[in-house]
């Protein structure tokens, strides 16, 4: 990991942030994995709240997430590893794995306490983004909040603000829309929302059964 940051970090202008997963272990390995790929030139690095055996949020299902004094732990760990430069982002799925907005709420503001810079949420919930519109409602910190509504392609990133979320990612919506249209994403769906290629969302584990 720390090779592939070092060469982008080199390539572009553009902040590199580095999805660290959940840690890839203990307090020392977070450490050293923190420190190694700061050091790499990541701009930022994203720790998630899920288990060592996590798997995608588009598969359905019970999942376990760490506890939240766990995470805590392994967020000062990386904060101690991580160069003054390098921001942390601490991401949390108890949307995803059923658990409400207001425990959302907590372990994101427990994350914070515990050192990270900015919370990142994520959601699957067939409810056309309430519980993402709900939880930025409820973030009453000045701490950015991220996004990544993949599931969610009727809301644009003006509802989004206006409910107080900061960052948006539509990581995968341009990759559709160039895969169906041919043609990259325009101004209004990247402001509007994104665009209606909710038929494309599948699973690794669905795609090999329907083509099996």
């Amino acid at each position: 990991m720390a090779s592939v940051v070092r060469t982008v970090a080199r390539t572009t202008r553009h902040p590199v942030v580095v999805d660290m997963e959940s840690g890839y272990g203990g307090p020392r390995k977070v450490d050293l994995a923190a420190r190694t790929i700061s050091q790499a030139g990541a701009s930022a690095v994203c720790i998630e709240d899920n288990t060592l055996d996590k798997w995608s949020i588009l598969y359905p299902g019970e999942r376990d997430l760490a506890s939240v004094e766990e995470q805590e732990k392994c967020l000062r760990a990386t904060r101690r590893g991580l160069e003054p430069s390098c921001f942390l982002i601490a991401r949390t799925e108890a949307l995803v794995a059923g658990h409400g907005v207001a425990e959302a709420l907590n372990r994101a503001n427990r994350y914070v306490d515990a050192g990270a810079d900015a919370v990142f949420v994520q959601a699957t919930r067939p409810d056309g983004g309430e519980e993402l519109l709900e939880f930025g409602r409820g973030w009453d910190r000045r701490t950015p909040v991220f996004i990544a509504p993949t599931c969610y392609p009727a809301l644009g990133a003006e509802e989004y603000a206006r409910s107080g979320i900061t960052h948006w990612i539509f990581a995968n919506q341009p990759l559709r829309s160039v895969g169906r249209w041919k043609t990259p994403p325009n101004r209004s769906e990247k402001l509007g929302p994104a665009p209606l290629h909710n038929w494309t969302i599948r699973s690794h584990r669905c795609q090999r059964s329907e083509t099996s």
